[in-house]
């Protein structure tokens, strides 16, 4: 593994591996995800899918996040959803904002009768004409569609990924 070293862009952790008496894996997300930015952070993008990888079994990730930098929880989302074994995801607290996008990447998701998640529509910028304005909102909207279709649409997703959304006491029904 290369070392890491405490450059200036190197974002702070607001992760933590451990793991349960069965020995498995939890993954606790706490904190403001990549406080600092991961765009020209090469360090620590990689840190996090090397854990991630240095395992094997199912994964328990618990969130208590009000969001963060998209860009890091996009990539999260997308190692999470790589990652050969189940991923349940606990919200125990609050996932809000990018940490709503963490939190789809669970073959389950859980959330505590007294937790919150935020999701909210997507912000974006275009330069150009009518078209380019256009094609920029399809894009984003495209881009939170398939990070959040379980909102609209999770039967579909349920049979592809076999995910359900629980809301009492982390127990599906």
């Amino acid at each position: 593994m290369e070392k890491i070293t405490n450059s200036p862009k190197r974002t702070a952790r607001w992760w933590n591996w451990t793991s349960d008496e069965n020995n498995e894996r939890i993954l606790r997300i706490e904190g403001t995800i990549a406080e600092n930015s991961w765009v020209d952070d090469e360090i620590t993008p990689k840190q996090f899918k090397a854990e991630l990888m240095s395992g094997s079994g199912d994964i328990t990730v618990f969130i208590n996040s009000v969001g963060g930098d998209v860009i890091a929880a996009a990539q999260i989302y997308n190692m999470l959803m790589e990652y050969k074994g189940n991923v349940t995801v606990k919200i125990d607290g609050i996932a809000a904002s990018a940490a709503s996008v963490v939190a789809m990447a669970g073959t389950q998701i859980l959330i505590s009768p007294v937790s919150s998640m935020m999701i909210y529509n997507p912000m974006t910028g275009a330069f150009g004409d009518t078209d380019d304005m256009q094609k920029a909102i399809s894009r984003t909207f495209t881009s939170q569609n398939i990070a959040f279709d379980g909102r609209r649409n999770l039967d579909e997703r349920a049979k592809s990924r076999r995910v359900g959304i629980c809301r009492r006491n982390f127990v599906c029904k």
